[in-house]
Formats: C-alpha cells, structure tokens, sequence
C-alpha cells in the first residue's frame, strides 16, 4: 500500500501520495468506472474560485509528474492524450482554472527537464529508433515477399 505524503494545510487538494505500482486510474483526476461511456480523464471538481480551481490544477500537475516518474517506462505512452482530449470536452466555467495550473504546473516540469537536454538532439534520437524500426520492418516485409515468391 503506497505510504501518504503529508499533504499541505489546504483542504479543497487532493491529498498527497506516491505512485510505486499504483496505475494510471488512481490519478486524482481520472476516473473510470465499468462502461466506456462513463470513463473520465478529466473528472474535476466545479469550484468557481479561480485561485482555488488553480490551487487543485497545480496539485493535479503534481500528481501526474509523479505518477510519470514513477513509471519512466510509459513515458512516451501518450497518457496525457486522453487527459488533454477530455479537458477539451470539459472547458466550463468553474474548472478552467483547473486546467491552467495544471498546464502552468507541466510547463514547469517541462523546463525543468529540458535545461539538462538539447531538445532537438533528444527528438533526433526518437527520430532515428523509429526509422530504424521502419526499416526493420520493411526489410522484414521484403524478406517474406522474396519467399513467397
């Protein structure tokens, strides 16, 4: 069971923990429950207080951050798609401060992360194992051809 962080005096966050073998749905703001139909990756309270509706965003960035670092491995796994994708759907007064600090919230990791790296030099090695993995699968789709024929 992950171990609570203690969480800061304020009451509206969510509270605070870690993420060892937690999966994605345990995420504060995702939630999913049996039907397609009824699954959320945006679920956020209404609370019409901007500072406050920032306040849980910026937490909500948090959460996802660790979640991520937790998980290095599912980097890359386009698990913030289906968050951006229902922020979308669900950009209403009373939560869109929610959004905004959860954005401003990775923008900040985002800098973070990109001060230690050349972010071309990183996109150019992803570049270079998707081409490598393209021609891996052509030759092997050639390579059958020639069989079959």
């Amino acid at each position: 069971m992950n171990a609570p962080i203690k969480h800061p005096a304020l009451p509206f966050l969510p509270p605070r923990r870690t993420y060892q073998e937690a999966p994605f749905h345990t995420l504060p703001f995702v939630k999913l429950r049996g039907r397609i139909a009824e699954r959320s990756y945006w679920k956020v309270p209404a609370v019409h207080d901007y500072a406050h509706e920032c306040a849980i965003g910026r937490e909500y960035g948090a959460h996802f951050v660790l979640w991520l670092k937790t998980h290095p491995d599912l980097a890359g796994a386009n698990f913030l798609l289906p968050v951006i994708e229902d922020m979308a759907k669900a950009d209403q007064p009373g939560n869109r401060g929610v959004m905004a600090g959860f954005v401003a919230e990775l923008e900040r990791y985002i800098l973070a992360g990109a001060r230690s790296v050349d972010p071309f030099e990183v996109v150019d090695t992803e570049h270079r194992k998707v081409a490598e993995i393209e021609a891996a699968r052509d030759a092997e789709k050639a390579g059958r051809a020639k069989e079959a024929a």
